[in-house]
């Protein structure tokens, strides 16, 4: 199965698998960071596989959040604090799926 993303809960982890299931884990986000280092943190409580990105659609104002839509639909927040320096590591995959 293939992870799209990861969701942190506390100490506990949400593991999203592409078919649309869910697997809830005893270890935090951090320790799938190092676990996953393709993965991109995009806020303190997500990891994404950037395989599974379809857009980015950047924050609309200073104080606004960023999200970042996958494939799926389903859409993750970006952190105001991180916005700056992970949409340079997202546009490349971006860029790949509109040529």
């Amino acid at each position: 199965m293939i992870l799209t993303h990861l969701t942190s809960e506390a100490n506990y982890t949400w593991l999203h698998y592409r078919n649309g299931q869910k697997h809830l884990t005893a270890r935090t986000l951090k320790f799938y960071e190092t676990t996953f280092p393709s993965f991109i943190r995009i806020h303190k409580n997500a990891l994404v596989n950037p395989a599974f990105i379809s857009r980015i659609e950047p924050p609309s104002t200073q104080n606004a959040l960023g999200l970042v839509i996958l494939h799926s639909g389903k859409e993750l927040t970006i952190s105001r604090r991180r916005w700056l320096l992970i949409a340079p590591q997202l546009m490349p995959y971006i860029n790949e799926r509109s040529s």
